[in-house]
């Protein structure tokens, strides 16, 4: 996972304290203090009549701006204690090939897990193996393979797991896409008696904007008929943002509300609230979360309230610590800009859109970044393309091919030495 340059942030928290690793024969983790490069969040909880810290996580990026350690830190009767860590290792390529989780335990750091990966030529990732030590020996739980078609699109993700110490067949998800490159389809099987079962599909259906509005599920029975069971159904402003996300249950007279989530936006189409509410008769609250964004539409606080006895009751929240600049504008060509970028549905649930304009042919890149920093997707890489309009389908998953957390992302689009950012909102 890769951490843009142009976020420049750093944690800002009076006291810090952030490690980089080396490693012993023993898997015991070795900190060696430093300061360059962090940035840090902070999490609170709501006692009843104060804010009390409960944890803090810490990031600590290489030279190259590669997000190289995230340390965990909780917070209980004043004191402070290690709670986990995670290392990343990347190639020459800067693409992450390994990662390792760590466990503080009886004062020390202890080696538990391992992911490695590897990448075809375009740069996909194509096998995700995932090790775990157990009984003083390092195991393969799990092997993930991807396979990709003509135009990068994921089409297929088979997962493997250890069973009697070898690796079997476990689940399989298919993709499928329309002409315009809209995810459509994605269908679950199971691995049972030496042959795949069809478990369930999602349909994914889109308005002629190319907003996702409705997204079905289908359950496989026992005699190769399939049942509606659930659906989601999405809304949208004038602008195109999420605005109701309703959630349904299918019963033999048609689908019948669960719960919804209502989104509010201020005037620069920032989100600034999330509400849940649950169906029983009629719509109850739940739980809301209010967003802050700083000037350039970063979020540096997130508060949840919980619906509790008829009336909204906090219940904790975290601080997002940055630089006072961005660095947005810095890697902004100020001469000419040989591409256009737009993004729709923003905020989106499902999939969003990336249309963008060539003025002039060139080598595109366009690639993801968390507000870490850190990039979770690669849908383009240096892939020549002629001038005029094109479009590019994010589907909300990372290069493993797994969903990404609700949160906002930028989508970084390169041509030549230009690169153009723009900010989206993930919701679920």
């Amino acid at each position: 996972m890769e951490k843009l340059s142009f976020l420049s942030i750093f944690c800002v928290c009076a006291v810090i304290v952030v490690s980089v690793y080396a490693y012993d024969e023993s898997r015991q983790v070795v900190p060696s203090a430093t300061g360059d490069n962090v940035y840090c969040e902070e999490v609170y909880v709501w006692s009843g009549l104060d804010w009390f810290l409960n944890g803090k996580s810490f990031f600590k990026y290489d030279q190259f701006g590669n997000a190289i350690v995230k340390k965990r830190n909780s917070y209980y009767d004043g004191s402070e204690t290690n709670l986990d860590s995670v290392v990343w290792i990347y190639n020459e390529q800067n693409q992450l090939t390994k990662y390792t989780y760590y466990d503080w335990d009886d004062e020390k750091w202890y080696e538990k897990k391992r992911e490695n990966y590897s990448y075809d030529n375009r740069g996909n990732l194509i096998i995700k193996d995932e090790w775990r030590f157990l009984q003083e020996n390092w195991i393969l739980e799990y092997q993930t393979i991807y396979i990709f078609d003509d135009l990068n699109n994921q089409i297929e993700m088979l997962e493997k797991r250890q069973s009697n110490l070898e690796l079997q067949n476990y689940r399989r998800y298919t993709y499928l896409y329309n002409e315009e490159n809209q995810l459509i389809r994605r269908q679950r099987e199971s691995w049972h008696e030496e042959s795949w079962e069809s478990v369930n599909y999602y349909d994914y259906i889109y308005n002629e904007s190319g907003q996702l509005i409705e997204q079905p599920e289908f359950l496989y029975l026992n005699d190769g008929t399939f049942m509606r069971r659930f659906n989601t159904v999405f809304d949208y402003n004038e602008w195109g943002n999420l605005i109701e996300r309703r959630n349904q249950t299918y019963h033999t007279d048609g689908y019948d509300d669960d719960q919804r989530y209502l989104y509010e936006y201020d005037d620069n189409q920032w989100l600034i609230k999330e509400r849940q509410q649950l169906f029983k008769d009629e719509w109850e609250n739940k739980k809301q979360v209010y967003y802050e964004n700083n000037q350039e539409g970063n979020l540096v606080e997130k508060v949840e309230w919980s619906w509790l006895s008829d009336k909204w009751s906090p219940n904790n929240k975290i601080i997002f610590f940055y630089n006072s600049l961005t660095g947005i504008q810095e890697h902004q060509p100020e001469t000419f800009i040989p591409v256009t970028v737009q993004t729709y549905p923003n905020p989106f649930n499902a999939g969003t859109k990336i249309a963008f304009r060539l003025v002039e042919p060139g080598p595109v890149s366009i690639e993801i970044y968390n507000i870490n920093g850190k990039k979770v997707k690669t849908l383009i890489s240096n892939q020549m393309m002629n001038n005029g309009d094109h479009e590019q389908l994010w589907d909300g998953t990372n290069d493993n091919g797994m969903p990404v957390a609700t949160g906002i992302y930028v989508v970084q689009t390169r041509v030549n030495n230009a690169s153009v950012m723009k900010r989206i909102t993930l919701l679920k």
